[in-house]
This record gives structure tokens, sequence and C-alpha cells, in this order.
């Protein structure tokens, strides 16, 4: 009788380990797999930016990767933002977006427009810059609010050489847009600026009934009219 009961214990020792092993395959391919699911969408890409850093105040760095995916569109190439979590060791995917960062012939006689993304104060900020004569660079910055990405605040510049510079920078949590527009004096023989003299700086508040959303925002397709001067900023 003893040893009938030790036979049986033993059995169903066997079988609980049985389970425990067979669950932790299960998630051990399941994790496999979807690593595997990540690289394989990444795999013909090719990284053209990173940044590292903590984006939702746990402590705990992310990273931001902005890949170049060779998917041809009407500007060049398309890029997306790819944003992992440190979780248990492995980088696992958190969120991804197409359309924060520009194609890669959208910077027009300059081409690539792109020029850094990189994280501050737990907010990402992605560079942009382009033009001809006229140049013009953008930074967006985007933060985790309310379990999605807001774009929180937009800083455009636009001019050329020897000529004029306008500077917007607007606080989309406040509403506060502060313009400032500047003559530049040069040395057109030389090639050589001199000075800038500040010919306008404006203040004023134009706050949105909700913060834009990353995924649906465009760079540089959306306006702002001053009202003291009724320009046209495009952010």
């Amino acid at each position: 009788m003893k040893k009938q009961i030790i036979f049986y214990f033993y059995i169903f020792l066997f079988g609980i380990f049985n389970l425990i092993f067979k669950n932790i395959f299960i998630a051990y391919s399941f994790s496999l797999s979807s690593n595997n699911l990540i690289a394989k969408d990444t795999d013909n890409f090719t990284k053209i930016g990173e940044a590292l850093g903590d984006l939702d105040n746990d402590s705990i760095p992310e990273k931001v990767i902005v890949y170049d995916t060779g998917k041809e569109t009407e500007f060049g190439t398309q890029r997306d933002i790819y944003i992992f979590k440190n979780t248990e060791d492995s980088w696992t995917l958190w969120y991804k977006n197409t359309g924060a960062v520009l194609p890669s012939q959208h910077g027009g006689v300059w081409g690539d427009p792109f020029q850094e993304i990189n994280i501050d104060n737990g907010a990402i900020k992605i560079y942009h810059f382009g033009g001809s004569r006229y140049k013009w660079q953008y930074i967006h910055q985007y933060k985790y609010i309310e379990n999605d990405w807001k774009l929180i605040e937009a800083t455009v510049e636009f001019g050329a050489f020897c000529d004029y510079d306008e500077t917007l920078n607007y606080d989309l949590i406040t509403g506060n847009i502060i313009y400032k527009k500047e003559q530049e004096k040069c040395d057109r023989a030389n090639n050589i600026n001199q000075e800038k003299e500040i010919i306008e700086l404006l203040e004023f508040t134009q706050k949105l009934e909700q913060l834009p959303n990353m995924n649906g925002f465009y760079p540089g397709n959306n306006e702002i009219v001053i009202p003291q001067n009724n320009n046209t900023i495009y952010y």
C-alpha cells in the first residue's frame, strides 16, 4: 500500500512538472516568435537614427529607432519610428509610427530632411531641415500623455542668408506662441553675415481643444496665422 502511494505521488509530481515545463516552453516559443516578427519587420530597413531615454517616468529607459523602410513615396522613401520598451532584458515593440519623420527627399535641394532624433525631459524630439535659398528647420516634441503620443511643442525657423529669419515657437500645452522676425545685414561681396536686427517680436495664444496625436500628424502641413500681421507659418 505504501509503495502504491509513493508510486502515485511520483506520477502526480511528474504531471505537475510536465505541465510547468510545457507552459514555459510555449511562453518561450511565443517570445521567440514575437521577436522574430519584429526582426523580420525591420530586416530590410536601414537605421538612420536612435535615442535612449525614459519616456514614461518609470526610471527604465526606452529605445527609439528611426528606420528608412525603402518604400517609395511621392517624396522619396518612407521613414518609420519604432519605440521599444525594455522588458525582462529584451526589447519589446511598444509603438510604431509613420509620418512624424519626413520621407527621404522632402528636403528640397538639400535632399534628406531628417537631421536627428533625441529624448529630452521625457519627450521625443525630431529635427528636420530643408529648402533651397530660403531654408526651413522644424523641431517637434512628442510626449506620452493619456496613453498616446501627443505633440507638445513645435519650433519653426525660416529664412535666407543676407535677408531675413523668422522663428516661431509654439507651446501646444499652454497655447503660448512667440514669433520673431530678424533682418540680417551682410557684406554680400564677401558673403559674410554681420549682424541681425529684430524687426518684429510678437506673442499671442492659440490653444487647441486637443493636442495632436503623433499618428496623423505630418510636419509642415499645419498652419498658424499670426493675428498681428496675418503671416502664415507652417509647422
